[in-house]
């Protein structure tokens, strides 16, 4: 059962991927960290979180995950960018993973990198939506919707996704 997989990779560790990385790991997980940006893998070292490891690029983070990866690219001009982090990871290292998108605003774009990580990457994508602040994650102040055609797939992944807070599924079409 996916409960008993404590370790997640996050994608992005900007002011809500660090959020999202202190409530999992609070919760016990071991979070494989990585972001583009030196700074916010510097702010993110600078919480001193026990179960927080920095990796050096996308892969390592993903290998290192036993299912669940996400992803926390929050800003609009960064959209453009998150296939080129979902490719820069290989095929092999994502096969039979889940990658939770919380990064795309557009419903064409996560239709496209549903197509992309399920046919290429050989991987589950679930689509989703954060409805909180930094401060709300993993309370239940914090909503996070999540989207997949297939309503098992969000079953199954629930516990772990419930650590960020109320999580509400809205099955059937991951550009809603």
């Amino acid at each position: 059962m996916l409960e008993e997989n404590k370790n997640i990779a996050l994608l992005g560790l900007g002011i809500m991927g660090r959020a999202v990385a202190k409530s999992y790991s609070s919760k016990g997980y071991t979070v494989h960290g990585w972001n583009r940006g030196k700074v916010n893998q510097d702010l993110a070292k600078d919480m001193n979180l026990e179960n927080l490891v920095i990796c050096d690029d996308a892969a390592e983070a993903v290998k290192h995950s036993d299912h669940l990866d996400i992803m926390t690219v929050m800003a609009d001009q960064m959209l453009s960018t998150t296939e080129t982090v979902i490719q820069s990871v290989d095929a092999n290292i994502w096969k039979g993973k889940t990658l939770v998108q919380f990064t795309s605003h557009d419903p064409f774009a996560i239709k496209a990198q549903e197509k992309l990580v399920t046919t290429t990457m050989h991987a589950n994508l679930i689509g989703g939506a954060m409805m909180a602040v930094p401060d709300t994650v993993g309370t239940n102040k914090g909503n996070f919707l999540v989207s997949s055609k297939d309503p098992k797939l969000v079953e199954h992944n629930l516990p772990a996704l419930q650590v960020l807070g109320n999580v509400v599924p809205l099955n059937g079409d991951i550009g809603l």
